[in-house]
């Protein structure tokens, strides 16, 4: 089991890690999961992710580059995706 499957099996949304201990993909998912575990934080952004991470914002920009996308654009997807996804929950109309 890697590192980063053993931090998200554990459920927690901080995690402990040297970035040594990382491979790109392993931080990858461990960054996609914190984010999508903490979209309502306000104060979630790259700077906020890399220390929760215990990572360098420039490591953190280029795990996400190699594929393409930046994490900036993601966080916003991802919030912009849960927003659409509570204005059509019945559950939460009022």
């Amino acid at each position: 089991m890697t590192l980063a499957a053993a931090a998200l099996e554990s459920g927690g949304t901080t995690t402990e890690v040297s970035a040594d201990m990382l491979g790109e993909q392993d931080l990858r998912s461990l960054a996609i999961h914190m984010i999508n575990a903490s979209l309502s934080d306000g104060n979630l952004g790259p700077s906020e992710l890399a220390a929760r991470l215990n990572v360098s914002l420039l490591r953190l920009y280029r795990t996400f580059e190699a594929d393409g996308e930046s994490v900036c654009r993601y966080i916003q997807m991802y919030r912009l995706q849960r927003v659409a996804a509570d204005f059509i929950d019945p559950n939460l109309s009022g």
